[in-house]
């Protein structure tokens, strides 16, 4: 929702200042700087962590009706989806920082790419830091656990378990397939041997998951037969 509208002939660093001063906030630079385009900052709540994410762009008023300036405020987690995908570039090098080639052609821009990663965090743990000032530390890390750490441990693990299947196609199962794939790959035995083992390991993760989901976690279960699949019946 709109907080603050003003005509575009105002002036722009007229306009952050008057924000800035209303808003408690300071400019994200080095975030605007990758992606910010003319009439369009980034901006997140003062003082410190839990705030939310505001951003200042020019907005159309219709056909033919000209534009005017918008705040925008978004919560931290909401932010952060739309972020990420804008900037993929940055978390495309920082994924793989020894074979960017911006980095090759372009000495120093890795310390741009963290500064952007550091804005980024704080969004991120915007989302989570209200937790913490009501709950205490332990609700904000567990909240960053359950929203981001586990899900990329999960993706990792699948990852694995798909890398597994690949190895098991090329060297197969036998207990000869862990040297095979050391000697072909130029990994030690140790290595091969995990990673051979990474598809196993992951379904009977899957499976023991399962199993104690169905011993701890509440279902409501109806009496009768309500004609529904039983994710719908028992919420």
């Amino acid at each position: 929702m709109p907080t603050i509208h003003r005509e575009p002939d105002f002036g722009y660093d007229d306009l952050v200042d008057l924000v800035e001063g209303q808003l408690r906030v300071v400019e994200l630079t080095a975030v605007n700087a990758e992606i910010g385009g003319p009439g369009e900052r980034l901006w997140m709540m003062e003082p410190g962590l839990g705030g939310d994410v505001y951003r200042l762009w020019r907005k159309s008023r219709g056909k033919g009706r000209g534009t005017y300036w918008a705040v925008d405020r978004d919560r931290p987690w909401e932010a952060v989806v739309w972020l990420r995908e804008a900037l993929s570039g940055v978390l495309g090098r920082l994924t793989r920082p020894g074979a960017a080639y911006a980095y090759a052609l372009e000495p120093g821009r890795e310390e741009q790419d963290l500064a952007v990663l550091d804005e980024l965090e704080a969004v991120r743990l915007a989302g989570v830091e209200e937790l913490g000032r009501s709950l205490g530390p332990g609700a904000a890390v567990g909240a960053l656990e359950r929203e981001v750490v586990i899900p990329a441990q999960a993706e990792l693990a699948r990852a694995g378990a798909l890398r597994s299947r690949l190895l098991r196609e090329h060297f197969g199962t036998g207990p000869d397939a862990a040297e095979r794939a050391a000697a072909e790959l130029g990994w030690d035995v140790g290595k091969a041997r995990k990673a051979l083992a990474a598809h196993d390991d992951y379904r009977t993760w899957v499976r023991e998951g399962a199993a104690h989901a169905r011993t701890s976690v509440p279902v409501h279960r109806p009496s009768g037969d309500t004609g529904l699949p039983a994710r719908l019946a028992a919420p």
